[in-house]
C-alpha cells in the first residue's frame, strides 16, 4: 500500500510500529471504573508484519526495545528487524478473555493502557545529512 503513514509535528518525522496510532484503551477499557462486569464478546488476536522502506538519504533512528507482555488478560509481542533502509515490525497482541469481572477491571485497564503505549512508541526517521 502506498498510504502516507509518516507522522510529523515533532523535531523529526516518525512512524508507529503498526503504521498508525491505535487506542486500545478507548476501544476496550474506556472508563476508569466499572459497576458491572465488562463483556467483550469474544477473545481476539491481532497479527501484522509491516515493512517500512525509506528513500535514499534517510535512515531509521534508534529502534524501540522489543516488547513481550503477558497477563491473565492477554499478551503482546513486538519485534523489529532492520535491514539497511528497510524495517520490519512484527506485532502480535491478544485479549484472551471474553469478559472481565468488575473487580479485575482496573488491572485489565492497566494492561490495555500498556499495550496502547507500546503501539504508540514512535520510530524516528532521520536525514543522513543531519
Amino acid at each position: 500500500s502506498s498510504e502516507n503513514i509518516l507522522q510529523t509535528g515533532s523535531s523529526s518525522p516518525f512512524i508507529y510500529p503498526i503504521g498508525f496510532t491505535p487506542d486500545l484503551t478507548q476501544r476496550y477499557a474506556r472508563w476508569s471504573t466499572r459497576r458491572h462486569d465488562l463483556v467483550l464478546g469474544f477473545p481476539f488476536e491481532h497479527r501484522s508484519s509491516i515493512e517500512f522502506r525509506l528513500p535514499q538519504g534517510y535512515r531509521f533512528g534508534e529502534l524501540p526495545e522489543p516488547v513481550h507482555l503477558e497477563s491473565p488478560f492477554g499478551r503482546m509481542d513486538v519485534v523489529y528487524q532492520l535491514d539497511g533502509r528497510s524495517l520490519t515490525a512484527d506485532v502480535e497482541f491478544a485479549i484472551t478473555q471474553s469478559s472481565i469481572e468488575k473487580e479485575e477491571y482496573s488491572a485489565f485497564r492497566s494492561f490495555v493502557e500498556t499495550m496502547t503505549s507500546k503501539l504508540r512508541t514512535p520510530i524516528a526517521i532521520q536525514d543522513k545529512q543531519k
